[in-house]
């Protein structure tokens, strides 16, 4: 049986018109939907700043979780004589390749990034569970935005400020 992209995603419950309400429920101040959603939008984008910005990471309210920026080697390996090479793929680089060589492209050829900008690191946003305090954790899933990873590869390639650094992520074994 396969299972389509979106097959097997819970459906969320509850969503920003129910927040809302909820808020203007329990509020003497009220506010129209425009505002609260401006309100939400700038607070998510300070939010994503911080955790850019700063080395710390940031612990979501009422006991939720922490999302922060870890960092994590990616080198080519060799597992059972076959080259494993698990670095983010080259996309432009990629599908330029593949127009210009059908083969590569039956073979589903595909460009890795090195990174040799960060020393072979690859950086990216993550939370932990761990921290946090709810049921049915596993049924969690986090993902960022586009605009949130593309603005951390920004704050990486931004010469004028200090070298961008995180902690490094671990991986048990």
């Amino acid at each position: 049986m396969t299972i389509k992209r979106g097959q097997g995603k819970l459906k969320t419950d509850y969503g920003m018109r129910d927040y809302h309400r909820w808020y203007n429920k329990n509020n003497k101040f009220k506010v129209d939907r425009t505002t609260y959603s401006d309100i939400v939008s700038e607070m998510n984008l300070f939010i994503r700043d911080l955790i850019i910005d700063s080395p710390i990471d940031y612990m979501i309210p009422a006991r939720i979780g922490e999302l922060g920026i870890r960092k994590e080697k990616r080198e080519p390996k060799i597992v059972n004589g076959e080259v494993i090479n698990n670095a983010p793929a080259d996309w432009g680089k990629t599908l330029k390749l593949w127009k210009n060589d059908p083969e590569a492209k039956a073979k589903k050829i595909v460009i890795k990034h090195t990174n040799s900008h960060t020393n072979g690191y690859v950086f990216r946003v993550y939370y932990k569970k761990a921290k946090g305090n709810y049921k049915n954790k596993m049924a969690f899933y986090f993902d960022t935005a586009r605009a949130f990873s593309r603005k951390i590869n920004d704050r990486i390639n931004d010469y004028s400020k200090s070298k961008f650094d995180s902690v490094l992520l671990y991986k048990r074994t």
